[in-house]
């Protein structure tokens, strides 16, 4: 019998149907937030290949996760791919953004995705935190 890895693989994947809770934004956030400080800490020390490997995968994968998960209605392939576009843009606006300022470090790009990436999950997902009145709803 054939197992359905990649069915598997997906649904562990897809974003939570219903709204998280503030609480698992914050952590997410924070987590992300800590991680990014803390590949930047270390950015210095890294001289071989698999630890640069690191910085990258966390640049590429921190804005991606968090825009995947704003993303829970549309198929998994499809977010994966709208979400490694936007983290495209998110770092090459932050490293054109710093370049223009004059103010561009690697340790300081890493810090400057991994606190974009947490506002990101601070974002709201589903329709019942956002705030509306009953007029607006059809």
């Amino acid at each position: 019998m054939r197992r359905d890895t990649t069915g598997r693989l997906l649904t562990a994947l897809r974003a939570p149907r219903g709204g998280t809770r503030l609480g698992h934004r914050l952590v997410a956030a924070a987590t992300t937030a800590l991680g990014g400080v803390a590949i930047a800490v270390n950015s210095p020390h890294l001289p071989g290949l698999p630890d640069r490997l690191i910085v990258v995968m966390f640049v590429v994968a921190a804005p991606l996760i968090a825009l995947v998960r704003l993303l829970p209605g549309i198929n998994v392939l499809l977010a994966l791919i709208v979400g490694a576009a936007g983290s495209l843009v998110i770092n090459v606006l932050i490293a054109q953004t710093m370049l223009t300022a004059e103010a561009w470090s690697p340790p300081a790009g890493v810090v400057a995705v991994g606190l974009t990436a947490s506002v990101l999950w601070l974002v709201p997902n589903d329709h019942n935190s956002l705030p509306h009145t009953k007029e607006d709803v059809p």
